[in-house]
């Protein structure tokens, strides 16, 4: 299947992704696949603690049950699954069968199933992965290559079907939250896809670029696609913030009549002060967004309902009245202006942020033109900090240094540092 098939048939799908009372009935099933020394246990191990699944291993139960270990974790994980939690696999699936015995078990406890298969393409990393675990581990087998090469050449692989799955090459560096992001919504895709993880981003980013139109949105709601104007004009109606008249450069949407005063929609000032006044909503994921005061929006004055947390133009509105936020940031580590955007909680809109490559939602600053995404908390981090591992002040660096260094560690606890924008702080002394 071609990459402008499957994001045409993603783009129809979307809805049903979004749909959170759909996903809460259904449980999940993520098979592991893959042969020994893949990584396939310590990816799994990886989703466990990410998402808290229970993690089921065939290993743990080979010495107990023999051949029957794998009917004996389909029915740890169907008592699991009664209760709607949502489990992992570790096996290495070689066989068809068991495959089906899965389709089997989703079937019967109707949860969502995907098969997270590992495939190393550096075979020399592979190899050295093999032999260092054969020296720990005197007893593991295949023990050298050839015993692998051998056992490979028996195993014939198969088609999964019907069922979706994802392709992790094991020796690629990789973000958790990219990984987890791309399993669970491919799991949730009505129509089965199997999708290499490394054109994962491509794929999210083309389709993010198709906007939803104002029907999707409902009439009165929708992103305030905000942008500078450089017309002189005598005057643009009022802001939306201080409800002055404007005139000169001020933000417009191109939707609709809604505009901001320039300095209005920046804050600067504001910015200064942050993050040591931080928004209530911005220390934690809240159940529920907490606001100095609250605005009503119009179509909700005009059906004669109060302010509403699932009202996206009353989150909007109140956010801009108690000026917790710039709408616009400029940014140091991005060339174009921040949109802020600010989503009902139970819209299920999630992002990976493109500084820290971890889960967010809610809340979010974003480039319409990039199509990027950052947490708010990422962007107001302090420009300088203190740290008692160092007696000068560090500095925030937005992008590593062009040093040649291919590796960064952290001098507090001496682990490596997977770099990142925003990811590393540096002494200027």
């Amino acid at each position: 299947m071609d990459v402008q098939k499957q994001l045409l048939e993603m783009d129809m799908e979307e809805q049903a992704m979004r749909d959170v009372q759909e996903q809460l009935m259904h449980p999940i099933i993520i098979a592991m696949k893959g042969h020994p020394c893949t990584g396939k246990s310590t990816i799994a191990r990886t989703l466990a603690g990410f998402l808290c699944y229970p993690l089921i291993a065939q290993d743990d139960l080979l010495d107990y049950a023999g051949d029957k270990s794998f009917e004996a974790i389909c029915r740890i994980a169907a008592t699991q699954l009664s209760f709607r939690i949502r489990v992992i696999i570790d096996s290495p699936l070689t066989s068809q069968a068991h495959r089906d015995r899965l389709v089997q078990l989703a079937e019967s406890t109707r949860a969502r199933l995907i098969i997270l298969e590992c495939r190393p393409r550096d075979e020399y990393e592979w190899r050295q992965r093999l032999e260092r675990r054969a020296m720990v581990d005197q007893s593991y087998k295949p023990s050298t290559w050839g015993d692998l090469q051998k056992m490979l050449e028996k195993y014939e692989d198969y088609d999964v079907g019907a069922v979706p799955k994802l392709i992790l090459d094991t020796t690629k560096v990789f973000r958790e939250g990219v990984l987890v992001s791309a399993t669970l919504r491919i799991a949730f895709y009505r129509n089965p896809h199997v999708v290499e993880l490394d054109q994962w981003d491509d794929l999210v980013m083309s389709r993010m670029k198709s906007k939803r139109s104002k029907e999707e949105r409902g009439q009165h709601e929708h992103y305030h696609t905000l942008g500078l104007s450089n017309e002189e004009k005598d005057s643009k109606g009022t802001c939306n913030i201080c409800s002055e008249f404007v005139s000169g450069q001020a933000y417009d949407c191109d939707e609709c009549e809604f505009t901001l005063h320039k300095f209005c929609a920046e804050l600067s000032d504001k910015v200064q002060r942050l993050p040591v006044e931080c928004p209530p909503f911005l220390r934690a994921i809240p159940p529920v967004y907490t606001f100095p005061e609250k605005h009503v929006c119009d179509a909700c004055i005009d059906a004669k309902k109060g302010f509403s947390d699932e009202c996206y133009d009353c989150l909007f509105l109140t956010h801009l009245k108690c000026k917790l936020l710039p709408t616009i940031l400029h940014h140091e580590c991005h060339e174009h202006p921040l949109r802020f955007h600010i989503n009902p909680l139970n819209s299920n809109f999630e992002f990976i942020c493109r500084a820290c490559g971890h889960f967010g939602r809610g809340i979010v600053y974003s480039c319409g033109i990039c199509h990027l995404y950052f947490h708010v908390s990422c962007l107001l981090l302090p420009r300088t900090l203190k740290h008692r591992t160092h007696r000068d002040p560090l500095t925030l660096n937005y992008f590593p240094p062009n040093d040649g260094s291919s590796e960064y560690y952290c001098n507090a606890c001496e682990g490596e540092r997977k770099t990142k924008p925003l990811d590393l702080l540096l002494c200027r002394s």
